[in-house]
């Protein structure tokens, strides 16, 4: 939904009274805008990067920023897995992320550093 890319902080998105097709194509649309389809998205200099996983990677993100995980409990087996589900209060803050990478608003944000042991696997 086109009213959605209006929105600005700190004003929340307006998802709720949206079925879930219609809500994902309003989140992609801000998700797409902000986050993948901006060549200019860095912090402080360094290049924002998401994760590797099984699926693919902006996929990934959008699941991790619109969804919390769950752990799933197999009823036939008794095993456990995550899961990731839908929730709503960070979905109608999602636009917010750019704003706070950009640090539109410095005197309302703390910025740490830690230092990863492993190099490697060091991500912003």
């Amino acid at each position: 939904m086109p009213f959605n890319l209006l929105k600005a902080y700190s004003a929340l998105l307006e998802i709720a009274h949206m079925d879930e097709g219609q809500r994902t194509r309003s989140l992609r649309g801000v998700f797409n805008r902000d986050i993948e389809d901006n060549p200019t998205l860095n912090f402080r200099g360094k290049a924002i990067r998401p994760i590797k996983g099984e699926e693919p990677n902006m996929q990934l993100l959008f699941t991790h920023l619109t969804c919390h995980e769950t752990i799933e409990t197999d009823e036939t087996d008794g095993s456990s897995r995550p899961k990731r589900t839908f929730e709503i209060d960070r979905s109608c803050r999602l636009h917010w992320i750019r704003h706070h990478i950009e640090e539109r608003s410095p005197g309302n944000l703390r910025v740490f550093s830690v230092e990863e042991r492993d190099l490697k696997s060091a991500k912003i």
